[in-house]
């Protein structure tokens, strides 16, 4: 609006000789309370406008938080990780044989698998007890 100091200069001159000297502080004191009056509106317009904007966020997760709290906590997991369902059908589709497998009632989960047949032995070496 304002470029250089040579236009306002123009415009203050232009105001002393309009208004005059007498009440150029009076008409100088009412535009500084207007101009105060258009900030303080503005900031009141941005407060309610972030106002929103903060509710909209705390709709949002509390959304989420009722859905995870509503649903069964195993399929929340499931579709947090997997939500496309592809690890699944992976895992349905290559693992069927794993997954059937039943382990002896006697056998302990972390011990090593046994060797069921012994190596064999390489041809022109002896082995070592």
């Amino acid at each position: 609006m304002f470029d250089s100091w040579s236009e306002m200069f123009v415009i203050a001159l232009v105001a002393l000789v309009v208004i005059g000297p007498k009440d150029l502080p009076k008409v100088l004191r009412t535009i500084g309370q207007w101009v105060g009056k258009a900030k303080r509106v503005s900031y009141e317009f941005k407060r309610h406008v972030d106002d929103m904007v903060r509710e909209s966020e705390l709709d949002e997760v509390r959304q989420q938080i009722t859905a995870a709290t509503n649903t069964d906590p195993g399929k929340y997991v499931e579709n947090t990780i997997d939500p496309d369902k592809k690890l699944r059908e992976a895992i349905e589709f290559g693992g069927e044989e794993l997954v059937n497998v039943k382990l002896p009632e006697n056998a302990p989960v972390n011990a090593p698998a046994a060797p069921t047949t012994p190596p064999a032995p390489v041809p022109g070496k002896e082995p070592q007890p």
